[in-house]
């Protein structure tokens, strides 16, 4: 009996000692072997949706599109267009030349005034008629006409000298008035082309009663002086006339109209001799 109570202890010690044998060496090797990694389903950022993969793609990365930069400019304000029915305002002017704020015309309306030399543009007369082919009167009134109505009351002062036959002359020199440009315009108007040159009284009269203080003068004529005084009569005098205007800086304007070669070599030494300008009409 005391012998199976001996045999079934040693066969418990020894069980016991291969349980604890066993035990001992499974801990042993959970220190080294890895677990295999399970994600927790409960986890509780397990509904947060992660980024998906990227694809990267050769070439050129997108650019990313931008406001375009505002116009400094923009804002500033825009001139008005300019009136295209608007009729541009221009100084008065006497066969090209501009007119300034005191001068004298000295117009011929002799006789021969009535040729028609066949190279001037057309005009228009004091009633609003064309002339295709005027004469060389036509030709004068459309251009001291269309002058005298440009004139600056503010500005412009004037002296109206007309020779042809006799000589008629203003007293003095006036403004430019409505008033005295309308009669201006009506005594131009009213020129008759008669009778012969008296150029030399003209001038006379023209450098003597408007002032030293002129700005231009204005001599029109067709022909060679033929009355009172010719030509050498003139170059002879004038210089000492126009004198004093010349000190004061008056601008002399030597016109020929049409053509005449008498003309030409008288208009063109009055003009050279005293330090004036010839033009040819």
């Amino acid at each position: 009996m005391r012998g199976k109570v001996h045999l079934i202890a040693a066969s418990v010690f020894a069980a016991l000692a291969f349980i604890v044998s066993s035990t001992f060496s499974a801990a042993q090797d959970a220190k080294t072997t890895p677990q295999a990694f399970k994600p927790d389903n409960t986890d509780s950022h397990a509904d947060t949706p992660t980024a998906p993969p990227r694809l990267r793609l050769s070439g050129t990365a997108p650019v990313a599109k931008t406001d375009p930069e505002p116009d400094p400019d923009e804002d500033k304000d825009t001139p008005p267009e300019p009136d295209e029915d608007a009729e541009e305002e221009t100084p008065p002017t006497f066969f090209g030349e501009e007119i300034e704020e005191a001068f004298v015309f000295v117009l011929d309306r002799s006789g021969s005034m009535l040729a028609i030399d066949g190279t001037s543009c057309p005009v228009e007369d004091e009633d609003g008629n064309i002339i295709t082919n005027p004469n060389r009167m036509q030709i004068v009134k459309a251009q001291a006409v269309t002058a005298m109505k440009k004139l600056d009351p503010e500005v412009h002062e004037f002296a109206l000298v007309t020779f042809g036959g006799n000589v008629t002359y203003y007293q003095a020199r006036v403004k430019a008035t409505e008033a005295n440009k309308q009669t201006a315009i009506s005594q131009i108007n009213s020129m008759q082309a008669t009778g012969a040159t008296p150029a030399y009284k003209a001038l006379e009269v023209s450098t003597k009663y408007y002032g030293d203080d002129l700005k231009q003068f204005f001599f029109l004529s067709d022909g060679a002086p033929n009355v009172g005084g010719g030509p050498e009569d003139i170059l002879t005098i004038f210089p000492s006339w126009y004198h004093d205007l010349k000190e004061h800086g008056c601008e002399l304007f030597c016109i020929q109209i049409g053509e005449s070669d008498g003309a030409t070599e008288f208009m063109t030494s009055l003009a050279y001799q005293n330090g004036g300008k010839y033009m040819k009409q």
